[in-house]
């Protein structure tokens, strides 16, 4: 949480709305990978949930000092560039060995971040952890956010204070993860799942969980659903939103090639209904996807002439509230991750879905919407 993803944002809104709608009274602190985000969104007392490099004090350098542009620092990297060309040649070929080097190294400084957490959970009452992706090892490997839970898990069990994981989805699990994650769930109080392919992702710890509950996103509170804004008209407004899948500058697994062709597919897409004077509406529900969705415009512009230019627009969507203001002016959504799909349905949106990652495809599946999906 903390990250700028819209649907961690569903997710955080219906859990803390949940727990005072139940306990009014109830102190919640957080633990996140950006605390920041959290206590200026929220205003709630927020920590790191592993380790964060401390940002240099910009400010308080001196010119030429710290900045890395001053002549002493250009000459020690002259004298030191054949050695670095010296470093990358080894290193590009034991890659496998430096990526295990810096999961390790990673894994000792968020155990130095969970040294401090884990003092103050002696004064807690109750642990929650809940999101669609927690047990997930696609960013940072199998030593990153696994192993952050499982010592949140021993930490709880060891000061006996009850904790709770709530509608959690389960996606890459490596050997060492899932192991990781089921010695959590087994020292967990209570734990439920949001999907059954989760589950049998996870196996071998059947009798610790308690059921399969959807995604908290569903229980965000919606006020009042809109009606449909073209519900009497011959054209319709369509939210299109494209996501940085295999992008190799933002995501773990990169394909370039594949993440071309979802932006000009989409582009496509758009273009064509442009032309039958329709209208698009661009959002994007994770803060990386807002570069994907400037290329994605930029893709479509060419495609269409400029008379039709207007018919296109981008929306700037920062939180949950934004996005769900966006979802109540569209007739119908594309979307290719999972919350921009979810959301869409808890908006009484039709959703059309783009199913890159499998827990896509799952949602749809278990709602009977495969045919809208891809």
């Amino acid at each position: 949480v903390g990250g700028g993803n819209i649907g961690d944002d569903a997710i955080w809104v219906s859990l803390i709305n949940g727990i005072k709608s139940r306990i009014p009274e109830a102190e919640l602190v957080a633990f996140a990978g950006n605390p920041d985000d959290i206590e200026a969104r929220y205003g709630i007392p927020s920590y790191d949930l592993v380790w964060r490099e401390p940002q240099p004090d910009i400010a308080a350098e001196k010119p030429g000092e710290a900045s890395g542009n001053s002549l002493q620092h250009v000459a020690q990297n002259a004298d030191q560039s054949f050695f670095a060309a010296l470093r990358k040649f080894v290193s590009d070929r034991i890659a496998p060995l430096r990526e295990l080097y810096w999961d390790y190294s990673a894994s000792k400084l968020d155990s130095i971040q969970h040294e401090k957490n884990s003092s103050m959970i002696p004064d807690f009452d109750l642990i929650v952890v809940a999101g669609g992706g927690q047990f997930d090892s696609l960013y940072g490997g199998p030593l990153k956010h696994p192993l952050t839970l499982w010592r949140w898990a021993r930490s709880a069990k060891h000061n006996n204070v009850p904790l709770l994981i709530l509608s959690v989805g389960a996606q890459r699990l490596q050997v060492p993860s899932k192991t990781l994650v089921r010695q959590t769930i087994a020292r967990a109080t209570y734990t439920t799942i949001r999907d059954e392919v989760s589950r049998s992702r996870i196996g071998g710890c059947a009798k610790s969980i308690a059921g399969i509950v959807p995604d908290l996103a569903y229980a965000y509170p919606v006020s009042e659903i809109p009606a449909l804004p073209s519900a009497n008209a011959d054209t319709v407004i369509v939210g299109v939103s494209p996501m940085i899948y295999a992008d190799p500058r933002f995501y773990p697994i990169a394909n370039a090639e594949v993440y071309q062709n979802h932006i000009e597919s989409l582009a496509e897409i758009s273009a064509r209904l442009l032309r039958l004077d329709h209208q698009v509406v661009l959002f994007a529900s994770d803060k990386p996807d807002r570069e994907a969705q400037k290329e994605l415009f930029e893709a479509i512009l060419k495609r269409v002439p400029s008379e039709r230019h207007h018919l296109l627009t981008c929306a700037d969507v920062d939180r949950i509230a934004d996005l769900i203001e966006v979802l109540g002016g569209v007739d119908l959504v594309i979307a290719a991750r999972l919350h921009g799909v979810l959301l869409a349905h808890v908006m009484y949106r039709p959703a059309y879905a783009i199913a890159h990652d499998l827990k896509v495809r799952t949602l749809v599946e278990e709602i009977g919407q495969e045919a809208y999906c891809q």
